[in-house]
C-alpha cells in the first residue's frame, strides 16, 4: 500500500533531520500536537483500542502521520492518549474515528480499510473482501509486493464506499491549482474546510471531494497517482510538501483480482499502481 510506503519515506527524512541534541522520549512520555488549530471536541469513550490519526513509529505531529488502530492508554477531555513503540501520543478528539458501524454493508468484492491488531508499528491497509463469515472477514491485500489473505474481525474493518468519511480517499486542489490525492480525517474550522492527510502530513484544505476505490476493467478511463513528488527540491528556498498528483490514465491490465492495475499515463508510459491509487475519471476537481 503506497500510503504506508510514502509514510515510511517521510519518517526516514524526519529522523534524518531530527535534532539529536534533544533527549529521546521515554515510552511513557506523551507527545502532544502543540500547533493543532482545532476543531476542539469532547473525547468519545473508547475501550482498549481505537482507530485514530497519529504519528507512527518515531514520527512526530508534522511528519509520518497515518491512520492506525491504536492501543488506548487513557482518555482526556479533548484527547485520547495512545501507546506507540517509543512514546505515547495525545490524539485530538477530532482525529479519532467514529465507531465501526456493525451494520455497514460489506460483501464479497467490497474494498475496505482494515488493520488486524492494535499497534502503531503498522498502519491500516486497503484490501478487498474475499469471504464473509459469521465472525470474520477474509481480506486479500497487497503488502511489500506480495498478495496476502487474512481473516479480520468485522470491528477492525471499514467499508470504502465513495463517501466522505474517516480514512477515505479524497481529492483537493493544491496551492499550484492541480488536483492531488489526500485521505479524509475530519471537518475543519468551518463547513468549507476539512483536515486531510497527504503523504503523511496533515493539512486543512478547502472543499475536498470524495474518491471511490472500485473495480475497473481493461480500457477504463481513470485518474491515477503515478508518482510522489520529492521533498528535496527546494521552491523559493523552502522545502515543499510531497504531493501525489491525480493524472489521467487508462487501465491496460487488471492484476490480482483488482488489487493492482497496469495503467498507462498520458505520455503512453505504463506502470503498476495499487487500487488505492486509481479512481474513476472526473471524481476530482
Amino acid at each position: 500500500m503506497k500510503k504506508r510506503l510514502a509514510c515510511s519515506l517521510l519518517l526516514l527524512s524526519a529522523i534524518a533531520g531530527a535534532d539529536t541534541t534533544k533527549p529521546e522520549p521515554k515510552k511513557t512520555d506523551v507527545l502532544r500536537w502543540d500547533r493543532y488549530s482545532g476543531p476542539e471536541r469532547e473525547t468519545p469513550a473508547r475501550d482498549g483500542e481505537a482507530f485514530v490519526v497519529t504519528p507512527v513509529q518515531s514520527g512526530d505531529w508534522q511528519h509520518g502521520l497515518s491512520f492506525a488502530l491504536a492501543p488506548v492508554v487513557s482518555r482526556e477531555p479533548h484527547a485520547l492518549v495512545v501507546q506507540g513503540p517509543f512514546s505515547r501520543f495525545a490524539i485530538p478528539a477530532a482525529f479519532i474515528a467514529p465507531p465501526v458501524n456493525p451494520k455497514q454493508k460489506v460483501g464479497v468484492g467490497s474494498y475496505v480499510l482494515f488493520q488486524n491488531n492494535a499497534t502503531l508499528t503498522l498502519t491500516v491497509n486497503v484490501g478487498r473482501i474475499k469471504k464473509v463469515a459469521k465472525d470474520t472477514l477474509t481480506i486479500a491485500y497487497e503488502f511489500a509486493g506480495e498478495i496476502n489473505e487474512d481473516d479480520i474481525a468485522p470491528n477492525h474493518v471499514m467499508v470504502l464506499d465513495g463517501k466522505l468519511a474517516w480514512g477515505a480517499p479524497v481529492s483537493f486542489v493544491s496551492d499550484d491549482g492541480k488536483p492531488v490525492l489526500g485521505w479524509y480525517v475530519t471537518a475543519g474550522h468551518d463547513a468549507a474546510h476539512a483536515w486531510v492527510l497527504s503523504v503523511g502530513k496533515p493539512f486543512e484544505v478547502e472543499n475536498p471531494r470524495p474518491l471511490k476505490i472500485q473495480a475497473f476493467k481493461k480500457g477504463a478511463k481513470v485518474s491515477a497517482v503515478f508518482q510522489t513528488t520529492s521533498v528535496l527540491t527546494l521552491k523559493d528556498g523552502k522545502q515543499p510538501p510531497a504531493r501525489q498528483y491525480l493524472e489521467p490514465g487508462t487501465i491496460v491490465e487488471v492484476l490480482n483480482g483488482g488489487l493492482t492495475y497496469k495503467v498507462k499515463n498520458a505520455d503512453g508510459e505504463v506502470s503498476t499502481r495499487d487500487a488505492d491509487e486509481v479512481f474513476a475519471r472526473g471524481d476530482h476537481p
